[in-house]
């Protein structure tokens, strides 16, 4: 009974044992049927309950192999999506080769992404080289190319170093160029004011070392060189000095100024101008010099026959004052000479004595045929003669008093109705006008002063005021400052 009972309780046990297995069994094709690593782990955890741990059975067997494959396309599978993520090239290209180096090959849709994402990480690895390249050349064209590829292939190349760079240089070269086109327009318009800025943005820009950048330093001295030189042109048309006008103008010539700028034309036109000038002031020293009627008259014709005439543009030109003078002093002569010969054929004491008086006071030649001729008149009327002579000598010496004794005695004589008394009392109040306007003469001569001089020494001529001998110093001391203020002038 008891054996029966033991193989009664030895069946039972061993028919629960035998639905446990079927149990555990039945778990594990579930969890194949899964495909789930969670289930796998959970069934394959119970497997040591089956006989002999279970590993010779085939369900197992096929269990532990699909979860080792789960396993492993877990760990792909993270190898890409990681790749995938930080967009790693190389982890990319290893997770696609694991991937499909598994058996059967593990193309889960990631595999595609990731293969997609090779394919641009290596169109931008080759972008990214051509701007690289593209820089190392700073060739613009090529820049601008692979500038255009990265712009297209979106912001991991746009955001790389190598793109911003490469934009940077583009920028740069942009710039450079700008800035020689600037500097070549304005070195064609030949305009200073533009080059001088644009020579500095040059070598600002470290482009000193190209030819354009030396063609507008070139143009730049030639324009200062050629402005300097008009300057002078200016300045030397205000001096009107020919010797400053002749240096500007040899000046302009050396810097090809050109000939139609004002300045320069002005200078030309004035230069022959003060040739003339300085021509016609030669011919009227040698016509001075010279002291001959028709030639001081020929020369003083021409000079105010100049358009315009010379002593508009020549002030205080003393060659035409000298040649004046000369004209008017040879006129004085003529008419003295003229008067004298009337004086003889009227046979007119007092009108002689006048006439000679005059002629000596012009500075008459002594020896000349008038003068004889009245000497020899005055010889013939005799005695009566004598005492008019006297007074007629002191005029003739300007001698004051002299004149008011021989003034007197003619008129004792009877001789008051005479021209020599006439003259006489002429001769008082025109000796009166010569010392007051020597004093006057004299203080001008010590203030320097330009205006009364030029017209007190005027007055002096008509009034033949050098012939005093009291006051020749004075005339000449005065004729010397003023010609000395006029060369200062000039």
């Amino acid at each position: 009974m008891v054996a029966k009972i033991q193989k009664v309780a030895r069946g039972y046990v061993i028919w629960k044992r035998a639905k446990r297995w079927a149990e555990i069994i039945h778990k594990i094709k579930a969890a194949v049927v899964t495909r789930t690593e969670e289930a796998l782990t959970e069934a394959l955890s119970e497997q040591p309950e089956l006989p002999l741990g279970g590993t010779h059975l085939a369900s197992v067997k096929e269990a532990r192999s699909l979860l080792e494959r789960l396993s492993e396309e877990k760990r792909v599978l993270t190898l890409i999506t990681e790749a995938i993520t930080d967009r790693d090239l190389a982890e990319l290209q290893s997770a696609v080769v694991a991937a499909k180096e598994m058996s059967p090959v593990f193309e889960p849709a990631e595999l595609k992404t990731a293969t997609d994402l090779i394919t641009v990480l290596e169109t931008e690895k080759k972008c990214i080289a051509t701007l690289k390249a593209a820089i190392e050349k700073r060739e613009k064209g090529d820049l601008v190319t692979a500038l255009d590829e990265g712009r297209a292939l979106g912001e991991f190349v746009v955001k790389t170093d190598t793109f911003k760079q490469a934009e940077a240089l583009k920028k740069r070269i942009d710039e450079e160029d700008e800035t020689r086109a600037s500097l070549k327009a304005a070195c064609d318009a030949r305009d200073y004011e533009l080059i001088v800025p644009a020579l500095g943005k040059m070598a600002e820009m470290g482009l000193d070392g190209e030819d354009v950048y030396s063609a507008g330093c070139k143009l730049r001295d030639e324009l200062e060189a050629q402005a300097k030189a008009r300057e002078q042109l200016r300045d030397a048309v205000e001096s009107r000095s020919l010797d400053q006008v002749l240096a500007a103008i040899e000046r302009a010539e050396k810097v090809e100024l050109d000939g139609s700028d004002s300045a320069f034309a002005k200078a030309k036109e004035l230069k022959t101008r003060l040739e003339a000038e300085v021509a016609m002031r030669k011919t009227l020293k040698e016509a001075t010099e010279k002291n001959a009627l028709a030639d001081l008259e020929a020369a003083i014709g021409q000079a105010n026959g100049m358009a315009p005439p010379l002593a508009e543009t020549v002030t205080d030109c003393q060659e035409l004052a000298d040649a004046e003078k000369a004209l008017g002093r040879l006129k004085e002569i003529q008419e003295a000479q003229a008067a004298l010969g009337e004086a003889v054929a009227n046979r007119k004491l007092g009108r002689l004595a006048a006439a000679m008086r005059k002629s000596k006071e012009v500075g008459v030649d002594m020896e000349c045929k008038e003068m004889k001729d009245a000497e020899a008149l005055i010889e013939e009327l005799g005695a009566a003669n004598e005492q008019l002579m006297k007074l007629d000598e002191a005029i003739n010496n300007l001698d004051k008093a002299e004149i008011e004794t021989n003034l007197k005695a003619c008129k004792e004589m009877g001789l008051g109705d005479e021209e020599q008394c006439e003259q006489a009392v002429e001769a008082l109040a025109k000796i009166d006008a010569q010392d007051k306007l020597a004093v006057e003469l004299a203080a001008s001569t010590e203030a320097k002063d330009h205006d009364k001089l030029k017209e007190q020494l005027a007055q002096a001529e008509k009034l033949h005021l050098q012939k005093r001998s009291e006051h020749t110093a004075v005339v000449e001391a005065a004729e010397k400052v003023l010609a000395q203020i006029r060369l200062d002038e000039e």
